[in-house]
């Protein structure tokens, strides 16, 4: 062969040469930014597991203190045949009434409406609750307004 063919055929596979490494240092790159591109999903999905975990975290603690505050609620609950009510006793201090209809269906602390004179009404179940001195004084009223329009 003549040197100026095998010249040629020297550049010919030195340009093969470039061009096979050039193809795979690509391959190369693509590979490293395939698993760049990998690592950064993981992250995004170790990311939103944590958020999940946050957000769950923060409902039980939630929860928690609901839990905590309707027990300590119903420590604090005491219960009066006289008018079938409920008083909530803090530190030695009546307060209330509440519907015991409403506590023992749903487990609800419902302030009862009325004006303390034995008389009571609930705006959550529409019951109404009365003590028996309240009773007794509706009864001596029906009673005096039956004899006077008796005479």
């Amino acid at each position: 062969m003549d040197p100026i063919s095998a010249l040629s055929a020297i550049q010919g596979a030195l340009d093969l040469t470039k061009t096979a490494l050039s193809g795979i240092k690509s391959i190369r790159d693509t590979n490293a930014a395939l698993k760049t591109l990998e690592l950064r999903q993981d992250m995004l999905d170790l990311k939103e597991q944590l958020l999940a975990a946050r957000e769950a975290t923060t409902d039980l603690i939630q929860e928690n203190l609901d839990l905590r505050s309707q027990l300590q609620a119903a420590n604090e609950l005491e219960h009066d045949e006289n008018g079938n009510i409920l008083w909530r006793v803090i530190e030695g201090c009546k307060r209330g009434p509440y519907c015991s209809t409403c506590y023992g269906a749903d487990s609800k602390i419902i302030s009862l409406s009325g004006d303390d004179d034995g008389s009571w009404f609930c705006p959550g179940c529409k019951n109404h609750y009365h003590t028996k001195e309240w009773r007794a004084e509706q009864t001596q009223k029906h009673r005096r307004l039956a004899d006077r329009f008796s005479r």
